[in-house]
Protein backbone atom coordinates (compact mmCIF):
# COMPACT_ATOMS: atom_id res chain seq x y z
CA UNK A 1 0.00 0.00 0.00
CA UNK A 2 1.21 3.48 -0.79
CA UNK A 3 3.75 2.56 -3.48
CA UNK A 4 3.68 4.95 -6.43
CA UNK A 5 3.43 3.20 -9.80
CA UNK A 6 4.28 5.13 -12.95
CA UNK A 7 4.64 4.41 -16.64
CA UNK A 8 7.50 6.69 -17.63
CA UNK A 9 10.27 8.77 -16.01
CA UNK A 10 8.73 11.84 -14.34
CA UNK A 11 11.73 13.92 -15.47
CA UNK A 12 10.56 13.72 -19.08
CA UNK A 13 7.39 15.57 -18.08
CA UNK A 14 9.04 17.93 -15.60
CA UNK A 15 11.71 19.14 -18.04
CA UNK A 16 9.27 20.18 -20.74
CA UNK A 17 8.28 23.82 -21.19
CA UNK A 18 4.81 22.81 -22.30
CA UNK A 19 1.80 23.51 -20.12
CA UNK A 20 1.23 20.41 -18.01
CA UNK A 21 -2.31 19.05 -17.55
CA UNK A 22 -3.00 16.39 -14.91
CA UNK A 23 -6.13 14.31 -15.52
CA UNK A 24 -7.18 12.77 -12.21
CA UNK A 25 -9.24 9.56 -12.20
CA UNK A 26 -10.65 7.37 -9.46
CA UNK A 27 -9.27 4.01 -10.65
CA UNK A 28 -7.97 2.66 -13.96
CA UNK A 29 -11.18 0.78 -14.65
CA UNK A 30 -12.66 1.05 -18.14
CA UNK A 31 -15.82 3.14 -17.98
CA UNK A 32 -17.35 6.11 -19.73
CA UNK A 33 -15.43 8.75 -17.76
CA UNK A 34 -12.12 6.99 -18.39
CA UNK A 35 -12.86 6.74 -22.11
CA UNK A 36 -13.62 10.47 -22.27
CA UNK A 37 -10.41 11.17 -20.35
CA UNK A 38 -8.45 9.16 -22.92
CA UNK A 39 -9.98 11.10 -25.84
CA UNK A 40 -9.09 14.36 -24.14
CA UNK A 41 -5.57 13.30 -23.14
CA UNK A 42 -4.70 12.32 -26.71
CA UNK A 43 -6.23 15.51 -28.08
CA UNK A 44 -4.37 17.77 -25.65
CA UNK A 45 -1.06 16.06 -26.47
CA UNK A 46 -1.73 16.59 -30.16
CA UNK A 47 -2.22 20.30 -29.43
CA UNK A 48 1.11 20.66 -27.65
CA UNK A 49 0.25 20.11 -23.98
CA UNK A 50 2.13 17.79 -21.66
CA UNK A 51 -0.41 15.38 -20.16
CA UNK A 52 -0.25 13.04 -17.18
CA UNK A 53 -2.98 10.79 -15.83
CA UNK A 54 -3.17 9.72 -12.19
CA UNK A 55 -5.50 7.42 -10.23
CA UNK A 56 -5.81 5.89 -6.80
CA UNK A 57 -5.10 2.22 -6.19
CA UNK A 58 -2.68 0.19 -8.29
CA UNK A 59 -1.69 0.78 -11.90
CA UNK A 60 -3.84 -2.02 -13.19
CA UNK A 61 -6.91 -2.18 -15.38
CA UNK A 62 -8.02 -1.83 -18.95
CA UNK A 63 -7.91 1.97 -18.81
CA UNK A 64 -4.24 1.86 -17.71
CA UNK A 65 -3.44 -0.31 -20.72
CA UNK A 66 -5.28 2.04 -23.06
CA UNK A 67 -3.50 5.14 -21.76
CA UNK A 68 -0.17 3.33 -22.03
CA UNK A 69 -0.89 2.27 -25.59
CA UNK A 70 -1.64 5.90 -26.46
CA UNK A 71 1.70 7.04 -25.05
CA UNK A 72 0.15 8.92 -22.11
CA UNK A 73 2.25 9.35 -18.94
CA UNK A 74 0.42 7.39 -16.20
CA UNK A 75 0.76 7.19 -12.42
CA UNK A 76 -1.05 5.16 -9.77
CA UNK A 77 -0.83 6.31 -6.16
CA UNK A 78 -0.89 2.83 -4.63
CA UNK A 79 -3.55 3.59 -2.01
CA UNK A 80 -7.33 3.91 -2.03
CA UNK A 81 -9.05 7.27 -2.00
CA UNK A 82 -11.06 6.33 1.12
CA UNK A 83 -7.99 6.98 3.25
CA UNK A 84 -8.19 10.72 2.55
CA UNK A 85 -11.84 11.18 1.59
CA UNK A 86 -14.40 12.27 4.15
CA UNK A 87 -14.23 12.84 7.88
CA UNK A 88 -12.01 10.58 9.99
CA UNK A 89 -12.81 8.99 13.35
CA UNK A 90 -10.22 7.69 15.73
CA UNK A 91 -6.47 8.06 16.11
CA UNK A 92 -5.51 5.33 13.61
CA UNK A 93 -7.72 6.73 10.84
CA UNK A 94 -6.38 10.23 11.39
CA UNK A 95 -2.78 9.03 11.25
CA UNK A 96 -3.43 7.25 7.97
CA UNK A 97 -5.24 10.32 6.68
CA UNK A 98 -2.30 12.66 7.33
CA UNK A 99 0.22 10.14 5.98
CA UNK A 100 -1.49 9.61 2.64
CA UNK A 101 -2.62 13.18 2.27
CA UNK A 102 1.03 14.28 2.47
CA UNK A 103 2.04 11.54 0.02
CA UNK A 104 -0.56 12.72 -2.49
CA UNK A 105 0.41 16.39 -2.18
CA UNK A 106 4.14 15.68 -2.52
CA UNK A 107 3.56 13.46 -5.55
CA UNK A 108 1.67 16.20 -7.39
CA UNK A 109 4.19 18.85 -6.34
CA UNK A 110 6.95 16.84 -8.02
CA UNK A 111 4.96 16.71 -11.24
CA UNK A 112 4.82 20.53 -11.48
CA UNK A 113 1.40 20.56 -13.05
CA UNK A 114 -0.32 23.69 -14.28
CA UNK A 115 -3.93 22.52 -14.37
CA UNK A 116 -5.64 19.63 -12.57
CA UNK A 117 -8.73 18.21 -14.23
CA UNK A 118 -10.56 15.57 -12.15
CA UNK A 119 -12.75 13.13 -14.06
CA UNK A 120 -14.64 11.33 -11.27
CA UNK A 121 -16.44 12.23 -8.04
CA UNK A 122 -13.68 11.22 -5.55
CA UNK A 123 -11.09 13.11 -7.59
CA UNK A 124 -13.30 16.20 -7.65
CA UNK A 125 -13.62 16.25 -3.87
CA UNK A 126 -9.98 15.46 -3.09
CA UNK A 127 -8.17 17.63 -5.63
CA UNK A 128 -10.70 20.41 -5.18
CA UNK A 129 -9.53 20.76 -1.57
CA UNK A 130 -5.76 20.48 -2.01
CA UNK A 131 -4.80 21.76 -5.47
CA UNK A 132 -3.18 24.98 -4.19
CA UNK A 133 -0.96 22.98 -1.81
CA UNK A 134 -0.01 20.77 -4.75
CA UNK A 135 1.43 23.77 -6.58
CA UNK A 136 -1.13 23.75 -9.41
CA UNK A 137 -2.27 27.03 -10.93
CA UNK A 138 -5.84 25.90 -11.55
CA UNK A 139 -8.22 23.03 -10.81
CA UNK A 140 -11.72 22.47 -12.20
CA UNK A 141 -14.67 20.68 -10.67
CA UNK A 142 -15.72 18.29 -13.44
CA UNK A 143 -19.24 16.90 -12.91
CA UNK A 144 -19.56 13.62 -14.83
CA UNK A 145 -22.94 12.34 -13.58
CA UNK A 146 -26.30 13.58 -12.35
CA UNK A 147 -25.10 13.91 -8.73
CA UNK A 148 -25.65 10.36 -7.49
CA UNK A 149 -22.72 10.50 -5.01
CA UNK A 150 -22.90 14.16 -3.96
CA UNK A 151 -24.60 14.64 -0.58
CA UNK A 152 -23.90 18.32 0.09
CA UNK A 153 -21.41 17.67 2.91
CA UNK A 154 -19.07 20.39 4.15
CA UNK A 155 -16.08 18.73 2.48
CA UNK A 156 -17.87 18.50 -0.88
CA UNK A 157 -19.03 22.12 -0.72
CA UNK A 158 -15.56 23.30 0.26
CA UNK A 159 -14.02 21.52 -2.72
CA UNK A 160 -16.70 22.79 -5.10
CA UNK A 161 -16.25 26.42 -4.08
CA UNK A 162 -12.46 26.16 -3.93
CA UNK A 163 -12.05 25.11 -7.57
CA UNK A 164 -11.03 27.60 -10.25
CA UNK A 165 -14.15 26.83 -12.27
CA UNK A 166 -16.98 24.32 -12.56
CA UNK A 167 -17.69 22.11 -15.58
CA UNK A 168 -20.50 19.63 -16.23
CA UNK A 169 -20.84 17.24 -19.15
CA UNK A 170 -24.63 17.51 -19.02
CA UNK A 171 -27.56 19.78 -18.28
CA UNK A 172 -28.67 17.34 -15.57
CA UNK A 173 -25.33 17.72 -13.77
CA UNK A 174 -25.45 21.50 -14.12
CA UNK A 175 -28.98 21.72 -12.70
CA UNK A 176 -27.97 19.48 -9.82
CA UNK A 177 -24.95 21.57 -8.82
CA UNK A 178 -26.93 24.80 -9.05
CA UNK A 179 -28.68 23.64 -5.87
CA UNK A 180 -25.37 24.05 -4.05
CA UNK A 181 -23.56 26.96 -5.69
CA UNK A 182 -24.25 30.36 -7.26
CA UNK A 183 -21.16 30.11 -9.46
CA UNK A 184 -21.32 29.80 -13.24
CA UNK A 185 -21.26 26.22 -14.55
CA UNK A 186 -20.03 25.54 -18.08
CA UNK A 187 -21.32 22.54 -20.03
CA UNK A 188 -18.77 20.61 -22.07
CA UNK A 189 -20.48 17.64 -23.67
CA UNK A 190 -18.92 14.21 -24.07
CA UNK A 191 -17.24 13.43 -27.36
CA UNK A 192 -18.21 10.26 -29.22
CA UNK A 193 -16.00 8.29 -31.58
CA UNK A 194 -17.89 7.73 -34.81
CA UNK A 195 -17.79 4.20 -36.23
CA UNK A 196 -16.75 3.99 -39.87
CA UNK A 197 -19.98 2.25 -40.79
CA UNK A 198 -23.48 2.61 -39.39
CA UNK A 199 -25.77 -0.19 -38.30
CA UNK A 200 -26.37 -3.05 -40.73
CA UNK A 201 -28.88 -5.29 -38.97
CA UNK A 202 -29.14 -7.53 -42.01
CA UNK A 203 -25.86 -9.04 -40.79
CA UNK A 204 -28.01 -11.17 -38.48
CA UNK A 205 -30.57 -12.72 -40.79
CA UNK A 206 -34.22 -13.09 -39.84
CA UNK A 207 -33.79 -11.70 -36.32
CA UNK A 208 -35.11 -8.39 -34.97
CA UNK A 209 -32.58 -7.16 -32.40
CA UNK A 210 -33.18 -4.53 -29.72
CA UNK A 211 -30.29 -3.39 -27.51
CA UNK A 212 -29.71 -1.46 -24.29
CA UNK A 213 -26.15 -0.42 -23.49
CA UNK A 214 -25.93 0.21 -19.74
CA UNK A 215 -24.52 -1.47 -16.66
CA UNK A 216 -27.13 -3.33 -14.63
CA UNK A 217 -27.62 -0.82 -11.80
CA UNK A 218 -30.82 0.22 -10.02
CA UNK A 219 -31.07 3.69 -11.57
CA UNK A 220 -30.82 2.23 -15.09
CA UNK A 221 -34.23 0.58 -14.48
CA UNK A 222 -33.83 -2.42 -16.79
CA UNK A 223 -36.89 -3.91 -15.09
CA UNK A 224 -39.25 -1.48 -16.84
CA UNK A 225 -37.72 -2.47 -20.17
CA UNK A 226 -38.13 -6.17 -19.36
CA UNK A 227 -41.79 -5.59 -18.45
CA UNK A 228 -42.32 -3.86 -21.80
CA UNK A 229 -40.45 -6.67 -23.55
CA UNK A 230 -42.65 -9.29 -21.89
CA UNK A 231 -45.72 -7.53 -23.35
CA UNK A 232 -43.98 -7.27 -26.72
CA UNK A 233 -43.22 -10.99 -26.79
CA UNK A 234 -46.83 -11.77 -25.87
CA UNK A 235 -47.87 -10.03 -29.12
CA UNK A 236 -45.91 -12.83 -30.85
CA UNK A 237 -43.43 -10.94 -33.06
CA UNK A 238 -41.25 -13.14 -35.23
CA UNK A 239 -37.75 -14.08 -34.07
CA UNK A 240 -36.85 -11.18 -31.76
CA UNK A 241 -34.00 -10.70 -29.33
CA UNK A 242 -33.38 -8.17 -26.52
CA UNK A 243 -29.65 -7.71 -25.85
CA UNK A 244 -28.60 -6.19 -22.51
CA UNK A 245 -24.99 -5.07 -22.82
CA UNK A 246 -23.40 -3.98 -19.57
CA UNK A 247 -21.74 -5.11 -16.36
CA UNK A 248 -23.82 -7.53 -14.30
CA UNK A 249 -24.07 -5.32 -11.23
CA UNK A 250 -26.51 -5.07 -8.29
CA UNK A 251 -29.79 -5.61 -10.17
CA UNK A 252 -28.65 -8.57 -12.27
CA UNK A 253 -29.98 -11.34 -9.95
CA UNK A 254 -33.42 -9.70 -9.83
CA UNK A 255 -33.50 -9.16 -13.60
CA UNK A 256 -32.43 -12.74 -14.31
CA UNK A 257 -35.13 -13.96 -11.92
CA UNK A 258 -37.75 -11.93 -13.85
CA UNK A 259 -36.57 -13.43 -17.13
CA UNK A 260 -36.73 -16.94 -15.68
CA UNK A 261 -40.15 -16.44 -14.07
CA UNK A 262 -41.73 -15.19 -17.29
CA UNK A 263 -39.90 -17.64 -19.56
CA UNK A 264 -38.14 -14.93 -21.56
CA UNK A 265 -34.84 -16.77 -21.81
CA UNK A 266 -35.18 -17.41 -25.53
CA UNK A 267 -35.60 -13.72 -26.33
CA UNK A 268 -33.45 -11.95 -23.68
CA UNK A 269 -29.67 -12.20 -23.50
CA UNK A 270 -27.41 -10.71 -20.82
CA UNK A 271 -24.14 -9.95 -22.62
CA UNK A 272 -22.16 -8.50 -19.69
CA UNK A 273 -19.44 -5.97 -20.66
CA UNK A 274 -18.97 -5.75 -24.44
CA UNK A 275 -15.50 -4.65 -25.52
CA UNK A 276 -16.42 -3.74 -29.11
CA UNK A 277 -19.76 -1.98 -28.65
CA UNK A 278 -19.99 -0.77 -32.25
CA UNK A 279 -19.61 -4.31 -33.60
CA UNK A 280 -22.65 -5.25 -31.51
CA UNK A 281 -24.66 -2.16 -32.49
CA UNK A 282 -24.00 -2.84 -36.18
CA UNK A 283 -26.22 -5.93 -35.87
CA UNK A 284 -29.15 -4.21 -34.13
CA UNK A 285 -32.35 -2.53 -35.31
CA UNK A 286 -33.35 -0.42 -32.29
CA UNK A 287 -31.79 0.94 -29.09
CA UNK A 288 -33.83 1.38 -25.90
CA UNK A 289 -32.75 3.23 -22.77
CA UNK A 290 -34.99 2.93 -19.70
CA UNK A 291 -32.91 4.76 -17.07
CA UNK A 292 -34.73 6.89 -14.51
CA UNK A 293 -31.79 9.19 -13.78
CA UNK A 294 -28.73 10.11 -15.86
CA UNK A 295 -26.29 12.84 -16.77
CA UNK A 296 -25.55 12.52 -20.49
CA UNK A 297 -25.67 8.77 -21.22
CA UNK A 298 -22.82 7.42 -23.35
CA UNK A 299 -25.08 4.43 -23.99
CA UNK A 300 -27.48 6.64 -25.94
CA UNK A 301 -24.77 8.62 -27.71
CA UNK A 302 -23.00 5.48 -28.93
CA UNK A 303 -26.24 4.05 -30.32
CA UNK A 304 -26.92 7.35 -32.11
CA UNK A 305 -23.39 7.34 -33.54
CA UNK A 306 -24.03 3.84 -34.89
CA UNK A 307 -27.07 5.16 -36.76
CA UNK A 308 -29.69 3.48 -34.59
CA UNK A 309 -33.11 4.85 -33.70
CA UNK A 310 -33.38 5.34 -29.94
CA UNK A 311 -36.37 5.08 -27.59
CA UNK A 312 -35.73 6.36 -24.07
CA UNK A 313 -37.26 7.59 -20.85
CA UNK A 314 -37.98 11.29 -20.57
CA UNK A 315 -35.02 12.49 -18.50
CA UNK A 316 -32.81 15.53 -19.08
CA UNK A 317 -29.91 13.40 -20.32
CA UNK A 318 -32.00 11.65 -22.99
CA UNK A 319 -33.55 14.93 -24.18
CA UNK A 320 -30.11 16.52 -24.35
CA UNK A 321 -28.69 13.64 -26.36
CA UNK A 322 -31.61 13.19 -28.77
CA UNK A 323 -32.46 16.87 -29.17
CA UNK A 324 -36.20 16.32 -28.80
CA UNK A 325 -38.92 14.34 -27.08
CA UNK A 326 -40.75 12.46 -29.85
CA UNK A 327 -39.39 9.09 -28.74
CA UNK A 328 -39.38 9.60 -24.98
CA UNK A 329 -41.72 8.11 -22.37
CA UNK A 330 -42.18 8.74 -18.66
CA UNK A 331 -39.89 6.73 -16.38
CA UNK A 332 -41.47 3.44 -15.37
CA UNK A 333 -44.16 3.50 -18.09
CA UNK A 334 -43.72 0.07 -19.66
CA UNK A 335 -46.90 0.32 -21.77
CA UNK A 336 -45.85 3.49 -23.61
CA UNK A 337 -42.37 2.05 -23.98
CA UNK A 338 -44.00 -1.02 -25.55
CA UNK A 339 -46.00 1.17 -27.95
CA UNK A 340 -42.87 2.84 -29.32
CA UNK A 341 -41.02 -0.48 -29.62
CA UNK A 342 -43.96 -1.92 -31.56
CA UNK A 343 -44.35 1.14 -33.79
CA UNK A 344 -40.69 1.04 -34.85
CA UNK A 345 -40.82 -2.75 -35.24
CA UNK A 346 -43.45 -2.38 -37.95
CA UNK A 347 -41.82 0.63 -39.68
CA UNK A 348 -38.35 -0.26 -41.01
CA UNK A 349 -38.13 2.83 -43.25
CA UNK A 350 -38.91 5.08 -40.30
CA UNK A 351 -36.23 3.30 -38.24
CA UNK A 352 -33.66 3.99 -40.95
CA UNK A 353 -34.66 7.65 -41.23
CA UNK A 354 -34.56 8.19 -37.47
CA UNK A 355 -31.21 6.42 -37.17
CA UNK A 356 -29.71 8.64 -39.88
CA UNK A 357 -30.91 11.77 -38.06
CA UNK A 358 -29.33 10.52 -34.83
CA UNK A 359 -26.00 9.93 -36.58
CA UNK A 360 -26.06 13.46 -38.04
CA UNK A 361 -26.76 14.93 -34.59
CA UNK A 362 -23.70 13.17 -33.17
CA UNK A 363 -21.57 14.51 -36.03
CA UNK A 364 -22.79 18.05 -35.37
CA UNK A 365 -22.96 18.20 -31.58
CA UNK A 366 -20.89 15.45 -29.96
CA UNK A 367 -17.72 14.93 -31.99
CA UNK A 368 -14.46 14.30 -30.13
CA UNK A 369 -12.97 17.31 -31.91
CA UNK A 370 -15.59 19.56 -30.33
CA UNK A 371 -14.87 18.10 -26.88
CA UNK A 372 -11.17 18.87 -27.27
CA UNK A 373 -11.76 22.35 -28.67
CA UNK A 374 -14.07 23.22 -25.76
CA UNK A 375 -11.34 22.30 -23.28
CA UNK A 376 -8.70 24.18 -25.27
CA UNK A 377 -10.92 27.26 -25.13
CA UNK A 378 -11.41 26.79 -21.39
CA UNK A 379 -7.67 26.50 -20.75
CA UNK A 380 -6.89 29.49 -22.99
CA UNK A 381 -8.58 31.76 -20.45
CA UNK A 382 -6.27 30.47 -17.72
CA UNK A 383 -3.21 32.69 -17.36
CA UNK A 384 -0.30 30.29 -16.90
Amino acid sequence: MGTLCKSAPVKEIMNTKKKHILIALHLYTAGGAERQALYLAKGLQDHGYAVSVIAFGEGKGLAWDRFQAAGIHCLALGFREKLILGEKKGIKENLLFWRYQRQLIKTIQKLRVDIILPFTYPANVIYGQYWQKMGAKACYWNQRDEGRWFSGSKIELKALENCTGIISNSLEGKLFLEQYTQRAIQIIHNGIELPIETAKPELVKDQYRVVMVANLHTYKDHLTLLKAWKLFIESKPENTKLLLAGKKADTYPMLQAFVDEHKLGDSVQFLDVVEDVYALLATCHLAVFSSNKEGLPNGILECMAAGLPVVATDIHGAREALGGDDYLVESGDCEKLLALIQMLYFNPNHRTELGSKNRIRIEEEFKIGKLIQDYLTLFSFQKI
